[in-house]
């Protein structure tokens, strides 16, 4: 039988009840109630221009636009613009694409500036899609927070590993006064040079089913020609060492360097010309000097790399005895 309960019991369950929720109101952190599901959301894939604003005295601005489903950078000094890297792109697009925010920091416009989030002093992002702005935000500065807790146990044992605190950067979306933080590091994902979003790659040979010759052309006596012959490499009639030209194969099928020589080096000590069966060939030139080298691709004529460690230069450049023994 169900049991019915009478007036008195029903509000001594409603009180008991009210009680709760002002229980539970009252641990809610500040500002919880107030604070915007998120501060962005759009689709990264509709964007189309992102426009990022560093903070100085003079404006410093990176364009990044797309291109018949590409994205380029523009060098805004030498008005002409570059293939660049879209991982990095997507990078960005996908990091911003639903800010959710910790906390509110300031509703005052006076303190902007302690925050970092103002035009002096914070990056601006502007993010648009077919004309329309889908995303505009000031980037500032990098907070670190430990909980109560774990500055105790540190302090009671400072050789204990602790689990990290709370990471978050100061934001402020465009035309509004409030700042908030939002979880991470937001800073070292737009703080980049235009050469750290440009696509630094000097070769790409993905299809390497069309791989036909390989001309190494060297200083004095030392060159000599890769080519298959009846599906085996060789070299002037002797067969190359299968495991080690696999891993060339392997290691040059898609290079990238480190960044970008400012100047073209007068002479290049080093090419190799690659031969494919459709008869497309690319080149590369290279010249290595005080452990530091220049590549030209022929494959990415705007891509004048610079290899700090030597690195790509001496997975390009081999002699003739790496192969055959």
């Amino acid at each position: 039988m169900i049991r019915k309960f009478n007036s008195k019991q029903l509000l001594i369950l409603l009180g008991f009840l009210a009680v709760v929720y002002l229980i539970q109101l009252g641990l809610r952190p500040n500002n919880a109630g107030n604070l915007p599901l998120t501060l962005t959301s759009y689709m990264p894939e509709k964007a189309d221009k992102i426009e990022i604003v560093k903070p100085s005295k003079k404006a410093n601005t990176i364009t990044l636009f797309k291109e018949k489903g590409s994205w380029k950078i523009k060098d805004e000094a030498l008005n002409r613009s570059y293939q660049a890297d879209s991982n990095r792109i997507k990078s960005i697009l996908n990091t911003l694409k639903e800010l959710k925010p910790l906390r509110l920091a300031s509703n005052d416009k006076s303190k902007w500036g302690s925050f970092n989030v103002n035009d002096s002093t914070g990056t601006r992002i502007h993010i648009q899609g077919h004309g329309k702005t889908m995303a505009d935000l000031y980037i500032g500065r990098f907070s670190y927070t430990q909980s109560p807790q774990q500055a105790q146990l540190q302090q009671q044992n400072p050789y204990m590993q602790q689990n990290p605190g709370t990471m978050s950067t100061y934001i402020r979306t465009a035309h509004t006064n409030k700042v908030f933080a939002v979880e991470g590091f937001l800073g070292s994902l737009v703080n980049q040079n235009p050469d750290d979003l440009r696509d630094k790659s000097i070769l790409s040979l993905m299809d390497q089913t069309k791989l036909q010759q390989f001309a190494f052309s060297y200083p004095a006596d030392s060159s000599f020609i890769l080519k298959k012959e009846n599906n085996n490499w060789t070299i002037e009639g002797q067969t190359a060492d299968s495991t080690k030209t696999a891993r060339f194969l392997n290691q040059i099928k898609n290079l990238k360097v480190g960044g970008f020589a400012q100047e073209k080096p007068q002479v290049f000590t080093h090419q190799l010309k690659i031969m494919l069966s459709d008869g497309t060939h690319y080149t590369l030139d290279g010249v290595l000097k005080n452990d530091t080298a220049t590549i030209l691709s022929s494959q990415y004529p705007d891509h004048l790399g610079s290899d700090p460690s030597g690195k790509v230069f001496e997975k390009l450049f081999k002699n003739k005895v790496h192969f055959l023994n």
